[in-house]
């Protein structure tokens, strides 16, 4: 593999793992972390909450993806540490997309005010940056799916 990814935390598609839950322990970052150097790789650590954030800086991972939810001070320990910060858009089409009153929806509107505040984070410390996504692609929305990240 070129690098590990583990989800620190909840994310937005999930109907079973809210935004605000941290899924790993620093001890269990650092067996990865320590795990990926051992083979000549890293880990990027799927984290919304700060906690989550926190933990995987703690741990040595060497990109945080998403991070809407960390504190400005999280946010200077990214650009301390040298951390790369994969911000992966929810665009508003998407966060729409998610029927009103699903758990996603719901997932999709607590990060959305983040979104724009962790880019000014980025700009104000000078954070190294990445564009991807996570989208989870379903046969049955990959056409307006597919739209939106074009339209990114």
């Amino acid at each position: 593999a070129a690098q590990i990814k583990l989800t620190a935390g909840g994310g937005v598609s999930s109907p079973h793992s809210p935004v605000d839950v941290t899924t790993f322990s620093v001890e269990e970052l650092r067996a990865a972390v320590g795990a990926a150097e051992s083979w000549g790789t890293y880990v990027t650590a799927h984290a919304f909450s700060d906690e989550a954030v926190r933990r995987s800086i703690e741990a040595g991972v060497k990109v945080i993806e998403h991070g809407f939810l960390m504190s400005e001070e999280t946010a200077q320990l990214i650009a301390e540490k040298n951390i790369w910060l994969s911000l992966q858009p929810l665009p508003e089409g998407l966060r729409l997309g998610f029927p009103e009153g699903s758990v996603q929806r719901h997932g999709a509107d607590e990060v959305w005010p983040g979104i724009d505040r962790t880019y000014q984070f980025a700009k104000k410390y000078n954070i190294k940056t990445a564009w991807g996504t996570d989208v989870l692609f379903s046969q049955a929305l990959a056409q307006q799916q597919g739209a939106i990240l074009a339209s990114l």
